[in-house]
């Protein structure tokens, strides 16, 4: 089951949450895949959104994901362009022109546009958003707080997996071809 977080690098509450989610990480249920998404509400948070990927590309998302959150928030650093974040990188032992490239990769031009599709498709206005199973969204204030926040998500997770094996056991495989009249058939009998 999908947990996905849809967050902003520039957002005070994204960060806070931050050492949640890694708790969680340690301890969340064997069927849940967690994911992160920047949201790209505006042109503006593309730089951040194209960062997040440009680290997944290269490989180093677990090395400067929580150090770029901490340059930003608490360092107090204008980390707003390719420049300064490219800069950033450098200092982290990642190679400047290496993330310069991946920044600009096809690879990251398409993921920062399903991020924009997924975000508006999924209805986010505001970050962190979690979304469970595609179909679930939950936020720290629904939820009264962030280690409520957790609770509710596991039991979306819950809720998801049941609802799966639900789904699959009305469902039957028809052998052979598949036309219309047997499609019927099976419409008929469930």
């Amino acid at each position: 089951v999908e947990v996905r977080e849809v967050f902003m690098y520039a957002c005070p509450h994204c960060f806070n949450l931050e050492p949640t989610l890694q708790k969680w990480l340690k301890t969340k249920p064997a069927n849940a895949e967690f994911v992160r998404m920047p949201a790209v509400f505006r042109p503006t948070l593309e730089p951040h959104a194209r960062a997040y990927y440009a680290f997944v590309a290269l490989g180093t998302l677990d090395k400067l994901h929580v150090p770029f959150f901490e340059a930003i928030h608490v360092h107090r650093r204008a980390l707003n362009d390719e420049a300064s974040i490219a800069k950033f990188v450098s200092e982290h032992g990642v190679a400047a022109e290496e993330f310069r490239r991946a920044y600009h990769s096809f690879g990251v031009d398409a993921d920062v546009k399903q991020a924009i599709r997924l975000g508006q498709s999924y209805g986010v206005d505001s970050v962190p958003t979690l979304i469970v199973d595609g179909k679930y969204r939950t936020n720290v204030t629904m939820a009264q707080g962030s280690d409520n926040l957790m609770k509710v998500v596991e039991f979306l997770i819950k809720k998801a997996a049941a609802e799966r094996k639900a789904a699959s056991k009305g469902a039957k495989f028809i052998a052979g071809g598949t036309n219309l009249v047997d499609l019927m058939k099976v419409y008929v009998e469930n």
